[in-house]
């Protein structure tokens, strides 16, 4: 096994954004909810060391949440994470 394939990747799914006041963040706590800017039918983005990788769908099997990827995004596309990366993607 080379060098190479023992290096460990950090994935994470970016599902969407919000925007609050800092009062409104003090205020989060346990059982909080936050409301995002997307409906279940808008697309997640699945990043790689936060490195846009991947558009898919978040689903669900049982007790797990598992995402789907439905386009590859090419190296030229990935980019670091813009704040407003999931609007532009959808855009696109």
């Amino acid at each position: 096994m080379s060098a190479m394939t023992k290096v460990e990747v950090e994935l994470s799914v970016l599902a969407g954004n919000s925007v609050i006041s800092v009062q409104q963040f003090l205020k989060l706590g346990r059982g909080a909810i936050v409301e995002l800017d997307v409906t279940e039918d808008d697309p997640a983005i699945l990043l790689a060391n936060n490195i846009p990788i991947a558009i898919g769908e978040i689903d669900f099997n049982d007790d797990k949440i598992l995402f789907r990827i439905t386009e590859r995004i090419t190296r030229q596309q990935g980019t670091p994470v813009p704040e407003n990366a999931l609007f532009a993607l959808r855009q696109s």
